[in-house]
């Protein structure tokens, strides 16, 4: 649902409200977000489920009191009715500045400044567990579970991914994942609340005031491991490693080994999305990071 098609979808449920000078972001994988001149934000997902949409609303209700300005004011969620499909639908204020993504190189004093914030801001959102995140849907893995699920993951990827690998990197996920699910100490983890997205694209900067001034995009929130947040924030390898060395928060024996497992992994999304949409350009793109990562490690600290 893409350009015209997409703003058909908004004036058929939002009739009366103007799309003149707005403008669309077609980043998202499972939604598009629309950027209203009177300053809101309109989430629209690209398929007809309204629980994606719905557990994001309830993250967010719920983090605000928590994280203050980090996260927008005025959050409202519906359903609508399009073509005889429900679809939920998630607005809220604007956050001021731009994706991090979108800056540019990122200067030295900026990294400093992003992991002193991130800092704080991690333990605070993995600490964070409120009874309603259960009750609003938010998935909870932890333990056996997340094994399971990890085998799961295998077995799938043997039918949709190794078909498009070669035999070198279809044996270096299986040996990985393997590895990874046969260790006890993998699995020995406090479930706290999780982002699961951090990455470029979902921390807003307001430059003006140097800071982090936003962190977007909850949809893929769950109770589980907290150290898959900190391999998200390995998208620049020098805040990353600054922070798995000065977090104290993580449990478990060496968490570390965890956090570079979840860092070689994230290039399978990208292919299993790929495939999924048939999208041959991402695919190609996360079987060349997939090469990139497979030699990477935390040095001993």
């Amino acid at each position: 649902m893409e350009g015209e098609k997409l703003r058909d979808f908004f004036h058929s449920i939002f009739p009366d409200i103007d799309l003149a000078g707005s403008h669309i972001d077609t980043h998202g994988w499972d939604s598009r977000v629309i950027f209203l001149q009177n300053g809101r934000v309109v989430k629209l997902p690209l398929v007809s489920s309204p629980l994606k949409l719905a557990r994001e609303y309830c993250i967010l209700k719920s983090i605000k009191p928590l994280l203050g300005t980090l996260i927008p004011d005025r959050i409202s969620f519906v359903l609508k009715e399009y073509r005889d499909e429900t679809y939920g639908i998630l607005s809220y204020d604007a956050i001021r500045g731009i994706t991090i993504g979108d800056v540019g190189p990122i200067s030295r004093d900026m990294e400093i400044s992003i992991r002193a914030q991130m800092e704080r801001i991690l333990p605070a959102i993995h600490h964070h567990m409120p009874p309603c995140l259960v009750r609003c849907g938010i998935p909870s893995i932890g333990g056996q579970e997340w094994r399971d699920f990890y085998k799961r993951f295998l077995q799938n990827l043997k039918v949709q991914v190794f078909p498009v690998l070669n035999n070198v990197l279809s044996d270096y996920l299986e040996t990985q994942i393997m590895t990874f699910v046969e260790n006890d100490e993998n699995f020995d983890f406090v479930p706290r609340l999780i982002h699961g997205d951090i990455d470029p694209r979902n921390l807003l900067w307001d430059p003006h005031l140097f800071r982090i001034s936003g962190i977007i995009d909850w949809g893929d929130s769950m109770i589980g491991d907290p150290a898959f947040d900190y391999a998200s924030m390995l998208f620049n390898e020098r805040i990353g490693m600054q922070l798995i060395r000065s977090q104290t928060e993580l449990s478990g024996c060496c968490p570390e080994r965890r956090i570079e497992f979840y860092h070689r992994m994230v290039p399978v999304y990208w292919i299993i999305y790929g495939l999924r949409n048939k999208m041959d350009k991402l695919v190609r793109e996360g079987i060349k990071e997939l090469e990139i990562r497979k030699g990477f490690r935390i040095p001993p600290y």
